[in-house]
């Protein structure tokens, strides 16, 4: 059930993380350049507007991220509060990362929101700046990449934009999670709805401010693996509760465990490889976001990377405040 549109969010304690708020921070005097583009208001950050941005959008790359906001707006028969205020731009990631899907979280300790979730799934009324944020998410895009605008198909040695910008869009609608791994807990805000679907092999599951119940949730590795049990996600997926991806046998990885499913040909799964297309969300992604409460058209059944080893991983970063007691 939807919750009535309030003017102020109180009963929600931000989670923030400090670490990316440079992200947010616009040069004085100088005019973001904003766009709408159907739910979405967008802003194409230039160098000229901060200091963290090292490069200017060009014509095919915007086109290219707006077919990638569009497919999600055609698909979700929610209506927003107000529009989705995203803050898009440019900057040296590290090698071979891509981008970076980066969502303060809002909480009532016991469930968590992304910014996203709440504006535009759960119709509640409130404005970024409240909260220290200029916008409700930023994505942003990894330089030094050989990018595809296209919308054919990229050579063997490029990466196609709306495929990696569908992914991180998927991120602010709530593939992610409040799990700290510095703590080994979950936020003392609250667990995403993503979360609350999680379970590991033992069945434990996450609970805000702790490391689990029934139980410990299992280590984060390769040999631990953690499902989704979503109805929704079950059904498409053979009756077999979707794999959610933990790790690659090194233990938690930062931005990518417990935030993608585990299927290598879906968009949402942790890495993408050159000269791949994923511009339309899987019958099962689409199904873990009706599991989360979106209103999916049609229904499901009808429907930071990083380079290792030529395969490029995708991230999703959180913000999280320190843990405090209650």
């Amino acid at each position: 059930m939807k919750r009535q549109a309030q003017t102020s969010p109180s009963g929600f304690r931000a989670a923030l993380l400090l670490t990316v708020t440079a992200l947010f921070a616009g040069l004085p005097g100088r005019a973001v350049v904003i766009e709408n583009v159907g739910v979405w208001q967008v802003s194409w950050m230039q160098t000229t507007d901060s200091t963290s941005y090292s490069k200017n959008f060009t014509a095919a790359e915007q086109t290219a991220i707006k077919n990638s906001l569009l497919t999600w707006d055609n698909l979700i028969g929610d209506t927003p509060v107000r529009q989705v205020q995203l803050q898009l731009g440019w900057s040296a990631l590290g090698a071979g990362v891509l981008g970076q899907s980066s969502n303060p979280l809002l909480g009532n300790y016991t469930t968590a929101y992304t910014f996203t979730e709440l504006t535009w799934r759960e119709a509640y009324s409130f404005s970024p700046s409240s909260y220290g944020y200029n916008s409700d998410a930023a994505i942003t895009f990894g330089t030094g990449i050989s990018w595809y605008t296209g919308s054919g198909s990229p050579g063997g040695g490029e990466i196609d934009l709306a495929s990696v910008a569908l992914h991180e869009i998927g991120h602010t609608l709530g593939f992610t999670s409040s799990y700290n791994n510095a703590t080994d807990k979950w936020s003392n805000v609250g667990i995403t709805t993503w979360d609350s679907y999680l379970r590991d092999v033992n069945g434990n599951q996450p609970l805000a401010n702790s490391t689990g119940t029934p139980g410990n949730f299992a280590a984060i590795n390769s040999t631990n693996p953690v499902t989704f049990v979503g109805v929704n996600a079950t059904a498409v997926n053979s009756g077999i509760n979707p794999g959610v991806f933990t790790s690659t046998g090194t233990g938690y990885m930062g931005g990518s465990s417990l935030v993608h499913v585990n299927y290598p040909s879906d968009p949402m799964y942790y890495a993408t490889y050159y000269g791949a297309v994923n511009r339309t969300p899987s019958a099962l992604d689409l199904a873990i976001l009706k599991d989360l409460g979106w209103t999916i058209v049609p229904e499901p059944a009808m429907a930071m990377l990083l380079l290792v080893s030529g395969t490029l991983l995708l991230r999703s970063r959180q913000r999280r405040p320190p843990e405090t007691g209650h």
